[in-house]
């Protein structure tokens, strides 16, 4: 921890951030892969509508799943939605779950 804090290790907080990300999608991509093979995982770190977006693009996808939270009005006039600005900017089909049903989907 010392050396840390005086700046002598390879690492910065922001580089473990996005490896942290990696490793607990790469746990949670192994419990899904054998159930459903034909999955696959990309991990991009930023705006999260300007990344699934260009993920879109660039991966060619056919159709992006997204879940929304249900905010309410204040809510969503405050913190904006994700999920509305995917709507606008993807180029494919999108389907929007919403959280309720998501919970469920996963449960099964």
């Amino acid at each position: 921890m010392y050396d840390y804090a005086r700046g002598l290790n390879d690492y910065s907080v922001a580089d473990l951030i996005p490896q942290n990300a990696q490793t607990s999608l790469d746990s949670f991509f192994s419990e899904i892969k054998q159930e459903y093979p034909r999955t696959d995982t990309h991990l991009r770190c930023g705006v999260p509508a300007e990344e699934i977006v260009a993920a879109a693009r660039d991966l060619d996808v056919d159709l992006i799943v997204i879940s929304t939270h249900n905010y309410n009005w204040l809510d969503h006039l405050i913190r904006g939605s994700d999920a509305e600005e995917v709507l606008r900017h993807a180029p494919c089909p999108i389907m929007v779950v919403r959280k309720k049903e998501h919970d469920f989907v996963m449960a099964n």
